[in-house]
């Protein structure tokens, strides 16, 4: 059984959209792999425009001592250019686990004590199985962008299965999604603290890439999400004409019961660019656009016509740790926990990523000068209840209650 059948079938089978046809209203669908998918200067047909309003909700606020910078001090393990977060459940303490991708290369575990008084971050590096190199050694540059599990775990399990995307440049060409499973290996090998490792299963649709007509160098897919039988594909932004970004972007909804793609553009919903997806329940798509610095949330018409029949902005208030300002925030990822607290990281632009607050310690310098990312925790009560989904969350949870199993450390 390919990786691709596997995952798949191993995903909750979700009701039906629609029993024939594309099945978002007004967007192309095709084929992975036919004469159609792979056409080139080819524009998505947009999707047409909707009756309702996007609503502008209120602000999102950190949770008290948030953000954290991603630094494990007792370590000395750091974060650099952090771009994607997914959860991984809770360990034997109660406390939150995740992993996180780099920008350059490198994924993370990382767990966090969850205090009042002072929060703080573990890390460890995750080390990488020969078949990763085996699957990205023609790859100069590791530009990891985006990821997400396949499953909801409530406890910390033994191994974990997940995709990645690994941007493209010019040498290296367009973006790839790899399946990989993460596995705990207890102590690690000697000399190494690492007690994770990633196991690469290949790529999610051999031979088909049905993006490339709209991706290039250092312009991939950051949003990556999967639910029920679907799995959601962000574009970071369309591109540029005349040296100015194009309005709005692309989110894929891949069918894997039905193996047929569509494409919906996000200029009607004002989403600049998909920085990070979460797909918490299956009629909800949480996206980040970085260029708004905001959460979009999209409700879909799940069990009728397909249609999106809500969409809610949340504007973010980025600080940085103890309530400094900065710019520029560049927040990218996004993660729902088992409680439906949301968590977000930022991937440090260099030579933009300055503090403007006047007498800042001078270690707060310090990480800012060298890029040091950060992780943040919003509450997610304000909008689950503002999208009618409190209820949806809590079954989520008890869902992943039933059916994960747990690590002890």
């Amino acid at each position: 059984m390919s990786f691709r059948l596997s995952i798949f079938l191993a995903a909750v089978p979700a009701a039906a959209w629609l029993a024939a046809g594309p099945f978002l209203p007004g967007a192309r669908a095709s084929l992975p792999g036919t004469a159609d998918s792979q056409q080139s200067n080819r524009p998505p047909r947009l999707s047409e425009k909707e009756t309702f309003p996007v609503v502008q909700a209120d602000t999102l606020r950190p949770a008290p001592g948030w953000p954290l910078w991603i630094k494990d001090f007792s370590r000395g393990v750091r974060g650099e250019k952090t771009s994607a977060i997914i959860f991984a459940g809770r360990d034997s303490g109660g406390h939150p686990c995740f992993f996180l991708a780099d920008e350059i290369g490198f994924l993370r575990f990382c767990r966090v004590i969850e205090s009042q008084a002072s929060p703080r971050i573990e890390l460890e590096e995750v080390r990488f199985d020969e078949s990763v190199f085996r699957d990205l050694g023609d790859r100069l540059r590791w530009d990891f962008e985006a990821l997400a599990t396949t499953s909801d775990p409530l406890t910390l399990p033994d191994s974990l299965d997940a995709l990645l995307a690994i941007e493209g440049d010019a040498r290296d060409g367009a973006t790839r999604i790899l399946g990989i499973r993460l596995i705990h290996d207890g102590p690690g090998r000697p000399g190494t603290t690492s007690r994770w490792r990633v196991v690469s299963r290949g790529d999610l649709f051999p031979g088909v890439r049905f993006w490339n007509t709209y991706t290039a160098a250092d312009r991939g897919l950051k949003g990556l999400a999967v639910r029920g039988r679907f799995t959601f594909l962000g574009l970071d932004y369309v591109g540029r004409r005349n040296g100015i970004r194009l309005p709005g972007t692309l989110l894929f909804v891949y069918d894997h019961s039905r193996d047929r793609v569509a494409e919906l553009s996000t200029a009607d919903y004002g989403i600049y660019s998909i920085a990070g997806l979460d797909a918490p329940v299956d009629s909800v798509t949480l996206a980040v656009d970085s260029g708004r610095m905001c959460l979009d949330l999209l409700k879909w018409d799940y069990a009728g016509t397909g249609r999106v029949q809500d969409c809610r902005r949340y504007p973010l208030a980025l600080h940085g740790p103890g309530g400094f300002r900065y710019g520029v925030p560049n927040i990218e990822g996004v993660a729902v926990d088992d409680r439906g607290d949301i968590w977000c990281v930022n991937d440090p632009l260099f030579g933009h990523y300055r503090a403007f607050s006047p007498d800042l310690p001078e270690s707060v310098r310090v990480y800012m000068e060298a890029g040091i990312p950060m992780l943040y925790r919003f509450p997610g009560g304000p909008v689950w209840r503002t999208a009618g989904l409190s209820g949806a969350l809590a079954r989520r949870a008890g869902r992943a209650s039933a059916s994960s199993g747990s690590k002890e450390e």
